[in-house]
């Protein structure tokens, strides 16, 4: 039961995240990075060649993919989960 409260937690933290991405892109990309580093270094000037290559639509497009992919994932295992509970407990019965 402990597994299925945090795999219900984590679903909905990355559906939360994936919503809070979709709302405002800019505010999860800088509590992301402001949660991974201590200090501003991964702010770049933006004439930099970093931005110039890779702008905000590219993080905008791999976050939307990988958070969906996430999502899609968890639901995924959580539906595993439910068929595998559903099936062991039509076994165990007399």
């Amino acid at each position: 039961l402990g597994m299925a409260i945090g795999a219900g937690a984590l679903l909905l933290a990355a559906a939360a995240a994936v919503i809070w991405g979709l709302i405002d892109f800019d505010s999860l990309f800088t509590a992301f990075h402001g949660a991974l580093f201590t200090n501003s270094d991964w702010l770049f000037p933006a004439d930099d060649l970093l931005i110039r290559l890779m702008p905000i639509g590219f993080f905008t497009h791999c976050a939307a993919l990988g958070g969906g992919l996430w999502l899609a994932c968890l639901i995924a295992l959580g539906l595993l989960g439910l068929l595998l509970m559903r099936t062991n407990g039509k076994k165990s019965r007399p």
